[in-house]
């Protein structure tokens, strides 16, 4: 049997010990992968979504590496995903249900959350909202009323429209379901809106879709959000001004850019509710066991000098309905 001396020389240095341990598990770095588009990343170092780990704890450089990977272009998104994988992070951040399948498509086993999916129950991603039952959750805007209420918005501020061109993308990082267009369909039906569809698959297509557009006689254009459309803003923006064309945008992204209206979820809250799916997976939650959060908060922002630029007037009982105003 040990001597009392050796009991106690024992316990003292299981003691000594147990603090370093502990120091040594607090100081585990957590890893999660940023996988966007060129030109579409949201996890910059003062993004709401990196606040709000901020505020969980997780600091960038201490409790927390970000390995932050893009594409140049939508086909070259899954060699990307690949290279977030083969680094084994804890967690993949997209912000659309299409990149959330191309990260889906590299790992079933690496959590993947979104930021602003249009809508993942659609896609087969998940089993449903409630029990996602694989690797993807996190956030999701689509909302039948949604679609709806942007193209009654775009009726009042142009009575007389009667022809809307829908820009929608077709391209690896884009996921569109087939709600979508049956909710825009219903809605363009009851005000007498004939739709048209248009495709873009990469950014180089948005200035012969927009000569398409004008051509064709379209008083309005419809932007489905996606990741392409974010990395084209810019172009897209400044081709409605050249084309003297009032643009809906779903997100705050649009008229923020110099566009004329948005209808849609407040993205900053959605990124920071993002951030707690982030803080419960590294801290062992699983994927498939928390449901994904459907936007609740919506706000309309209109672009006053966006609107001279195209001779549009906005009728002031529109004005009034904003939430925000950019003079």
């Amino acid at each position: 049997m040990p001597s009392r001396r050796q009991f106690v020389g024992a316990l003292s240095a299981s003691l000594l010990a147990a603090p370093f341990t502990a120091a040594a598990q607090a100081r585990r770095v957590a890893t999660i992968g940023d996988l966007s588009l060129a030109g579409s990343r949201f996890l910059g170092p003062a993004s709401p979504f990196m606040v709000a780990l901020r505020e969980f704890g997780w600091i960038e450089g201490q409790s927390l590496s970000v390995e932050r990977r893009s594409a140049p272009s939508p086909e070259q998104l899954p060699r990307v995903a690949e290279d977030l994988v083969r680094l084994n992070v804890d967690v993949i951040v997209v912000a659309s249900a299409g990149i959330a399948q191309v990260a889906h498509q590299a790992t079933r086993t690496i959590p993947i959350v979104t930021l602003t999916a249009g809508e993942l129950e659609g896609t087969g991603l998940i089993a449903s909202l409630a029990r996602p039952g694989g690797n993807v959750t996190g956030m999701q805007i689509m909302n039948p009323e949604l679609m709806s209420k942007r193209l009654e918005l775009l009726k009042l501020m142009i009575p007389s429209l009667s022809r809307l061109a829908v820009l929608e993308p077709d391209a690896a990082t884009a996921f569109v379901t087939a709600s979508y267009f049956r909710v825009i369909g219903e809605a363009a039906r009851k005000l007498g809106v004939r739709v048209q569809r248009v495709t873009v698959r990469a950014i180089g297509d948005f200035e012969p879709a927009f000569a398409t557009i004008a051509r064709d006689g379209n008083e309005a254009v419809l932007v489905i959000a996606n990741p392409l459309a974010t990395a084209g803003l810019k172009e897209i923006v400044g081709l409605g001004v050249k084309r003297r064309l009032p643009i809906m945008y779903e997100n705050q992204g649009g008229p923020l850019a110099g566009g004329l209206v948005s209808y849609g979820a407040v993205i900053p809250e959605m990124h920071r509710r993002a951030a707690r799916y982030v803080d419960r997976l590294l801290k062992g939650a699983k994927a498939a066991e928390l449901p994904v959060e459907q936007a609740s908060v919506f706000e309309l922002i209109i672009n006053t000098k966006a609107a001279g630029e195209i001779g549009l007037t906005i009728p002031p009982s529109l004005l009034l309905r904003a939430d925000r105003i950019i003079e």
